[in-house]
């Protein structure tokens, strides 16, 4: 019986420094990781490279909400802000092709009078 007791408690001692050890290490770990990986701040070693390409990046961001701000417009009112940018693109092209301007002109009539919608 002594032996049974015996061989528990070196079991319990045993699983007992394992747990302390890695208490330790974790304590040791997050210790390190505090004062070893810290980053410097941004003012300290931005460059005016570095800052213009930040500067970019920014701009670019915005670029692309403004865009993203346009087309969701255009999506709400579907059928006025599609034919606000399809006469704003006919526009652009007559105003890059004027010969094609008549042609283009000619298609749409001849569509309606074959569709009945004069």
């Amino acid at each position: 019986m002594q032996q049974v007791i015996s061989g528990l408690a070196s079991v319990l001692v045993r699983s007992l420094r394992r747990g302390l050890v890695l208490v330790i290490a974790l304590g040791l770990f997050s210790v390190a990781g505090w004062f070893s990986f810290s980053q410097p701040s941004q003012a300290a070693t931005s460059t005016p490279e570095e800052a213009l390409q930040e500067i970019q990046r920014d701009q670019s961001r915005q670029d692309r909400q403004e865009f993203y701000k346009q087309q969701v417009q255009i999506t709400e009112q579907p059928k006025t802000g599609a034919e606000q940018e399809y006469e704003q693109n006919i526009e652009q092209y007559y105003q890059a092709n004027p010969d094609e301007a008549g042609v283009v002109e000619g298609a749409k009539e001849l569509v309606n009078k074959v569709t009945g919608n004069d």
